[in-house]
């Protein structure tokens, strides 16, 4: 997966909290995280409703689940819901995207990695709007270059390359 590459071996001290979205059924969402714990040197886990986020965890969205993030009074929390599909798929990445937009205006960032359909456009330009980032895969390594080719279209991204190179802008961020 893109996410093992991009996060293997980060910085025991980063800083801000990982939240993904990844379009699989929900056994597999688990083992993922379970993965990303023993690559990442951070604590990964699948999300749980109403867990507050915490800085250098990384949380994924359960299958079947979408990870939206609420605010309440001084921190943010993870709501988990199964309202309808969003392009075709559940979790979908524009939940997450439009709501870490509403929570982190100017001070969050979204990475669209390989994947088919449009999902996490909607959500970028929210993100846009609200003056956060937005990073990209580049097409020559997507298997699919069907989510990272529809921001790319529309030129809501900021950055735009490898998981290596993207790997290196995040943890830039979160020193």
């Amino acid at each position: 997966f893109p996410s093992h590459d991009m996060l293997h071996n980060m910085p025991k001290d980063f800083k801000i909290p990982i939240c993904i979205a990844q379009h699989m059924p929900p056994i597999f969402t688990a083992a993922l995280a379970k993965r990303l714990e023993i690559v990442s040197n951070l604590k990964a886990k699948e999300a749980s409703h109403n867990e507050i986020l915490q800085a250098g965890h990384i949380y994924v969205a359960p299958g079947d689940y979408h990870m939206v993030l609420k605010k309440s009074a001084d921190k943010i929390h993870i709501e988990l819901n199964q309202m309808p599909q969003r392009n075709s798929v559940r979790p979908a990445a524009d939940y997450l995207f439009e709501s870490a937009a509403h929570c982190f205006p100017g001070r969050t960032a979204a990475i669209v990695l390989t994947g088919m359909g449009e999902d996490g456009l909607g959500g970028c330009r929210k993100l846009k709007e609200s003056k956060n980032a937005v990073l990209i895969q580049d097409k020559a390594t997507c298997v699919v270059f069907g989510m990272p080719g529809a921001v790319y279209a529309e030129k809501l991204y900021d950055f735009m390359g490898t998981t290596s190179t993207i790997r290196e802008q995040i943890i830039k961020m979160g020193q």
